[in-house]
């Protein structure tokens, strides 16, 4: 499941809920269902997207702590 879910998001910056379900398919669940499973996935491709964004140059210099 997390393979399949780390391949999805090498390739695909914003997943839909369906390229989440379609990506993670060949997996079988027996917990309480793919709901959070495909949340966490959308978490992590928030998460993506924000650590990837570029800073602006006054707080490139600044530590991640200091630019909180």
């Amino acid at each position: 499941m997390i393979l399949a879910a780390h391949a999805l998001l090498q390739n695909t910056l914003t997943p839909t809920r369906e390229d989440i379900a379609k990506a993670i398919s060949g997996n079988i669940c027996r917990c309480t269902g793919y709901g959070q499973i495909i949340e966490a996935v959308q978490f992590a491709a928030d998460r993506l997207r924000v650590a990837n964004t570029p800073r602006p140059p006054e707080l490139a210099a600044k530590s991640v702590v200091e630019a909180k």
